[in-house]
């Protein structure tokens, strides 16, 4: 009687027989029925609608979702949230790879996502680069992007967000027409240019962003019609500029963005004041000599008509 198989040595014993515990078609038919029993638990379409829900994901969701995409890189609710999820790790050139075929090809929903992705992506490149070439390049881009989106409907929300995105890269033509969108799907009554442009400068300016605040301002400027409302504009783009401490810059952008203020005695009051602040005494001496000039000039007529009148 041969002892048991615990106790057995091969080559004294004789050969253990293995014991088969599933063959090929069992094991493969477990998987299926597995997989089956997962896919009726936990459907695909199920998770990834979760995923869209969630604002972050853990490591586990990650993994999932990278997996996802590899396994199929034409599906665009993986690449979609792989560039959700990964926006702030990624390079630009990355996102576009994964957004840009969507905008071709994928749902309305897919394309508003796909587009607010990469419109976020065009805006941090912008905010961090230094090189006016490579500002350039990501300008033209943002430009392009916008230009695209404009020749499909666009989401109000969105609509606006790449208003105010094509106002900060001084697409300002641009910039309108996106808000006249945003303003006509949401039924609301138009805003002047100036004044949408004038509400973006106090945004700027709540968020310290004291240089952009003067830009949105001083383009406000530019398109008002009423004096009042320019000389107000012009006024709000220089204390910009003074109240984030950029006095050169202040005095430099006033002279740009004079225009027909150039001989307005409340501007040029209001000038003589802020070069004095900005320790610019020439410069204030100047627009002095432009006032009394101004001044002087005004009382010419009345003098030679008093003249004329004498015998």
């Amino acid at each position: 009687m041969l002892p048991d198989r615990s106790k057995r040595y091969a080559g004294i014993d004789g050969e253990i027989q293995r014991l088969r515990l599933a063959g090929g078609l069992q094991i493969a038919l477990t998987g299926f029925l597995l997989v089956l029993v997962l896919a009726l638990v936990f459907p695909r379409r199920a998770l990834i609608d979760e995923l869209y829900a969630q604002n972050t994901v853990d490591d586990l969701s990650l993994s999932y979702i990278q997996n996802l995409y590899r396994s199929d890189t034409r599906n665009a609710d993986a690449a979609l949230l792989l560039a959700r999820t990964q926006a702030r790790s990624m390079a630009v050139q990355d996102i576009e790879e994964l957004t840009l075929p969507i905008l071709d090809a994928g749902s309305a929903s897919q394309r508003e996502l796909a587009a607010g992705l990469l419109l976020d992506a065009y805006q941090d490149a912008l905010l961090s680069a230094r090189d006016p070439r490579v500002r350039a390049h990501w300008t033209k881009q943002l430009e392009a992007l916008l230009r695209s989106e404009l020749e499909h409907p666009l989401a109000p929300a969105l609509a606006q967000r790449m208003a105010t995105a094509a106002f900060a890269a001084h697409l300002f033509d641009l910039g309108d027409q996106l808000a006249t969108v945003s303003d006509k799907e949401t039924s609301s009554p138009g805003i002047a240019p100036n004044e949408r442009l004038g509400q973006l400068g106090d945004r700027a300016l709540d968020q310290a962003q004291f240089t952009q605040a003067a830009d949105y301002f001083f383009e406000a400027r530019a398109r008002a019609i009423a004096r009042n409302d320019a000389r107000r504009l012009f006024q709000r783009g220089v204390d910009a500029l003074m109240r984030g401490n950029l006095y050169a810059e202040a005095m430099q952008a006033a002279e740009r963005n004079l225009g027909d203020l150039k001989d307005d005695p409340a501007t040029l009051r209001y000038m003589i004041g802020r070069a004095r602040a900005a320790a610019a005494p020439d410069l204030a001496a100047r627009y002095a000599r432009r006032l009394v000039l101004g001044s002087k000039a005004e009382l010419l007529p009345q003098n030679s008509a008093a003249a004329k009148g004498q015998p």
